[in-house]
């Protein structure tokens, strides 16, 4: 029996900005304590995982340069040393109750005058007129996280606020990573660690925008969970092109994607599966998609 490794965690950055996210790895059950509630579970398996799959990727990529995007259940001594001893850099959220330690020392730092007049930056960004970013980032280099570790922390907020002053969003997180962080490289490393929201955003839908994306599967039949993480994926995938045609704007009208995405299932259960097996399309040896991404 085997316990499967579904995450939305991991992320490996290639040279030139190119994203791979980890998505399955198999473990057996008897790794792990499968009696722990399913929150508990998932992140003993994504934790186990990670230290098993790590080290075959180092071998597989041999010495390409990778960055490794991690959230706050990986902000832990081991996995800093598991990394370095595998020459990954790394960028890993640090939240406020994770790694209070790491916190503390950022604080206390932060009120010397040596840190308040060179280890900071601000900038602010317009956005076509009407809107504008005001952004604040704060670093600290070289802080110890235990006996052999040490790590560069990167304090970012960002808020945006329309042409009134009035502010629409704010955006505020804290990177554990290996760069040693100045005013001329920190908007590289901010990009770079934004990077693992987009993956997020699509495990977010996945989840909570139509596809019921849990993890109900995985103990009882674990390749029933990973035929249906793929077909989910496959379907997003073509709902997300269809959503991008002349036709699926004009149909949608006024409704939400989600409410549209919902009546156009709903339509596709009325029909029967004979006049399914029936359709001109399915009685072709061969059949060709073509998208035509040309704007009207």
């Amino acid at each position: 029996m085997y316990e499967i490794y579904v995450t939305r965690k991991v992320g490996l950055v290639f040279p030139g900005g190119f994203q791979f996210p980890i998505y399955i790895y198999p473990l057996k059950a008897v790794q792990v304590n499968t009696a722990v509630n399913d929150e508990k579970l998932k992140q003993e398996c994504e934790l186990l995982a990670a230290h098993k799959v790590l080290p075959e990727l180092r071998q597989k990529l041999g010495r390409i340069l990778v960055t490794i995007l991690l959230d706050s259940l990986y902000a832990n001594e081991p996995m800093f040393m598991l990394l370095e001893s595998l020459n990954f850099e790394f960028l890993i959220v640090r939240q406020e109750d994770t790694f209070k330690s790491i916190g503390r020392k950022c604080d206390e730092l932060d009120t010397t005058e040596l840190y308040q007049k060179s280890y900071r930056d601000e900038e602010i960004i317009s956005l076509h007129g009407e809107k504008i970013k005001e952004r604040t980032v704060k670093w600290y280099n070289n802080l110890a996280v235990g006996k052999e570790s040490f790590v560069n922390v990167l304090r970012f907020s960002e808020v945006t606020k329309d042409a009134k002053g009035d502010v629409i969003k704010e955006f505020k997180t804290e990177w554990l990573g290996t760069t040693a962080i100045t005013k001329g490289n920190w908007r590289c490393i901010v990009a770079r660690g934004r990077m693992r929201g987009d993956h997020e955003d699509v495990h977010n839908s996945a989840k909570n925008r139509g596809f019921a994306a849990k993890h109900d599967y995985a103990r009882a039949n674990p390749n029933l969970c990973l035929n249906w993480k793929l077909l989910m994926f496959v379907a997003m995938l073509i709902f997300e092109l269809f959503s991008f045609t002349i036709i699926g704007k004009e149909a949608r009208g006024t409704r939400s994607w989600l409410k549209f995405g919902r009546d156009l299932l709903q339509q596709l259960v009325e029909v029967s599966w004979k006049a399914l097996n029936d359709s001109s399309i399915l009685q072709k040896a061969k059949v060709q998609f073509r998208y035509d991404f040309a704007l009207p």
